[in-house]
């Protein structure tokens, strides 16, 4: 085959996912055109990956440019298109880009099979989205060195390094970003090495994910109180109000990088972190695509679905007869809903004093650095310009694969036990 398309419109996190899958096409296909088409808000983390020839943006504001984008598509004469998302969007998508191959689980969600004339023997829903998609790429003959991954935390094992992250899930933090985040850095003072950043993540599209801020406020204070460890908060705009309330509710100095910097530099932000705490989002995976140590608390939603892809996270979950609902907001009608406030703030404290010791990340590079180190993890160097930050919701040895440099077209239960 000579022109592929990847049909992931949405969201963050689930565009991360598809990434080792899409990488597995480009081990099949070395000479094919590689293309992607993407929602432009999450377009970001495509630019610049040196495995693909072109991303072509959805602008979803209205019918109109969903036209423009529909004849961008049709432009390639392409030999086949995979639909990585599985819904009624993405599989007319496929359909209407003129592919004469339409490649999908079936039976899919919304109808979205009877789009597709090769159909994938649908994957179990017990397992993780990243191996669901990794499989859809088996199908055309992908492959992947370290893949599928074995998470500790669902198994019961102790957290370990991850060194995988940058290669499974590579993410083009250009120069632009990397100063953007260190001058960020810089203006609060930030030049001590002695001290760690742990970021807080509080804010997720699903109100039924969202841990309390009143219970991220009194994790800050605990933080605060160990003397080197300073606390971040991060999200886009639309995380300003929760970001307030762990802020004045903590009342210690929080540091607030919510709306201040773009998707890009929000990860070398994320990258140079000791620990990130986050409920079940679109930065936590990209925590994990960067090899930051995280503690995720999750309640609606299953880790073994949709925990970070990684060996160095930690998972808490209440597993109440409710939880894993998957609902965007409590069927109980419960605000807070309860899965998540039972997760204490002492245990999700423990679990991040647990990985701190466990890893011993330092704080960051210094600001003023020309090349930052890569702290204990073997980062790539990627170069990209991006917009801002809209935020988002949502083991094995591994071998650098060898890409072409193609040419540019335009445009669970997891359940850690932190006393233990």
């Amino acid at each position: 085959m000579k022109n592929l398309l990847i049909v992931k419109l949405s969201s963050l996190g689930d565009v991360i996912h598809t990434l080792p899958a899409a990488q597995a096409l480009r081990q099949a296909y070395p000479e094919a055109h590689l293309a992607w088409a993407v929602d432009r808000a999450h377009a970001a983390v495509l630019h610049d990956q040196p495995w693909l020839n072109e991303v072509i943006e959805h602008d979803r504001r209205s019918l109109r440019t969903y036209s423009q984008f529909i004849r961008r598509l049709r432009r390639t004469n392409w030999d086949a298109a995979i639909d990585f998302q599985g819904l009624f969007r993405s599989s007319v998508t496929t359909w209407l880009s003129g592919a004469p191959r339409r490649v999908g689980y079936s039976p899919g969600r919304e109808w979205s099979h009877w789009f597709y004339n090769d159909r994938a023997a649908s994957a179990t829903l017990e397992q993780h989205a990243v191996d669901r998609y990794y499989q859809l790429a088996s199908h055309l003959g992908g492959w992947l060195d370290g893949m599928p991954l074995v998470r500790p935390y669902l198994t019961g094992d102790p957290p370990r390094p991850w060194h995988n992250g940058p290669r499974l899930f590579p993410l083009p933090v250009g120069d632009a970003d990397r100063l953007a985040a260190a001058q960020w850095l810089a203006g609060y003072g930030c030049l001590s090495e002695r001290q760690r950043l742990v970021v807080l993540h509080a804010h997720a599209r699903r109100s039924a994910n969202l841990w309390p801020a009143s219970q991220f406020a009194q994790l800050a204070r605990l933080l605060h109180s160990r003397g080197n460890v300073q606390v971040v908060v991060t999200g886009g705009p639309q995380a300003k109000s929760i970001c307030d309330e762990v802020a004045a509710r903590s009342g210690v100095d929080v540091w607030r990088a919510d709306g201040q910097l773009s998707l890009m530099a929000s990860v070398e932000l994320i990258r140079r972190a000791a620990v990130m705490v986050t409920c079940d989002s679109g930065p936590m995976h990209l925590a994990a695509s960067v090899g930051t140590p995280i503690v995720a608390l999750f309640g609606a939603t299953n880790p073994l679905r949709t925990g970070p892809y990684c060996t160095n996270a930690i998972a808490i979950d209440r597993c109440l007869p409710c939880g894993h609902c998957k609902g965007k907001t409590c069927p109980r009608k419960l605000d807070p809903p309860q899965c998540m406030v039972e997760i204490g703030v002492e245990e999700v404290f423990a679990a991040v004093q647990r990985q701190l010791s466990l890893h011993c990340k330092p704080l960051h590079d210094s600001p003023f650095s020309e090349h930052p180190q890569q702290n204990s993890l073997p980062f790539q160097e990627f170069h990209t310009n991006t917009p801002p930050f809209q935020g988002g919701a949502g083991g094995g040895s591994l071998s650098s694969p060898h890409f072409p440099s193609p040419e540019k077209s335009a445009a669970a239960r997891v359940i850690e036990r932190p006393f233990a």
